[in-house]
């Protein structure tokens, strides 16, 4: 049964999207404040601030220790979870990209 453990506030704004990678023990929360923040699964600690959207954080997808977050400034941006450093930009949509894919068997990301 789901239980709310602890309630704390992630983001000024809006929380838009979240995502966890449980095998680092850590989950990633993003929304209308253009920052995209790691928090500790074991204790809810902040672990680190991403940062570089130009419009709110829309959509995250990870794989392996990269992750990807899209943007309603129409890029998708990748991130290394290791050091928490920008790798790269792609400008992919003229709108908001509100929805990303990271296909297993290939590794191709799809984005929407």
């Amino acid at each position: 049964m789901p239980r709310l453990e602890l309630p704390f506030g992630a983001h000024a704004g809006e929380v838009l999207p979240l995502t966890v990678r449980e095998l680092a023990a850590r989950f990633m929360t993003a929304g209308n404040d253009k920052r995209i923040r790691a928090w500790s699964l074991k204790n809810y600690e902040l672990q680190a601030t991403l940062q570089g959207h130009a419009e709110a954080v829309t959509t995250l997808a990870l794989d392996g220790n990269f992750l990807f977050s899209g943007s309603e400034d129409g890029t998708v941006r990748l991130w290394d979870m290791h050091s928490y450093m920008p790798l790269g930009e792609l400008h992919v949509h003229e709108a908001a990209v509100e929805g990303l894919l990271v296909v297993p068997e290939t590794g191709y990301l799809a984005t929407c």
